[in-house]
């Protein structure tokens, strides 16, 4: 309940750099739980540089759209940040041949890449993508609009599937 009345309070009367690095340490963190989840399983991850790629790609997203640059180019920087995490990620992998789990280790840092830094851009583009006034206004309307929309979208669909799950799963 407290984190989604400060994530309300962050898209309504922050300005847009605080937001960013709002979004960028939320990113940050799921991509560490995310990273220690998968070492429970005994897969090694390189957790650092996943995580500085999946913020690299919330950061890319932000200046792209906010800065008004040309759509057609905004895209081409965006998918320049991917392939430059997926050539990091198996650059690191290099000097560890003695690995016995290479390319897991390269599959899920990438996950954690794109299942969490990746997805996250796209609230980024969706709060960044109208109106843009610069790093001290606030959100424009448009986009905190449609943040909330995701944002109680995922909510109830979720809370709706855990009803429906509780009362007629097993």
């Amino acid at each position: 309940f407290l984190m989604g009345g400060a994530s309300l309070a962050i898209l309504f009367f922050a300005p847009a750099g605080l937001s960013l690095l709002i979004l960028i340490a939320i990113s940050a963190l799921a991509q560490i739980e995310f990273y220690v989840l998968i070492g429970c399983a005994q897969v090694p991850v390189h957790k650092a540089l996943g995580t500085f790629c999946g913020c690299l790609l919330i950061a890319v997203t932000f200046v792209t759209l906010g800065f008004d640059v040309d759509p057609e180019h905004a895209r081409g920087w965006e998918a320049i940040a991917v392939a430059f995490c997926f050539i990091a990620v198996c650059a690191r992998q290099l000097p560890e041949r003695e690995s016995k789990t290479p390319l897991e280790t390269i599959s899920y840092t990438l996950l954690g890449i794109l299942y969490i830094g990746f997805l996250l851009s796209f609230i980024a583009r969706l709060g960044f993508a109208w109106d843009f006034d610069g790093l001290t206004h606030r959100i424009s309307d448009t986009g905190q609009n449609l943040v909330l929309y995701l944002i109680l979208t995922v909510k109830f669909s979720d809370i709706g599937a855990y009803f429906v799950g509780s009362r007629f799963g097993k």
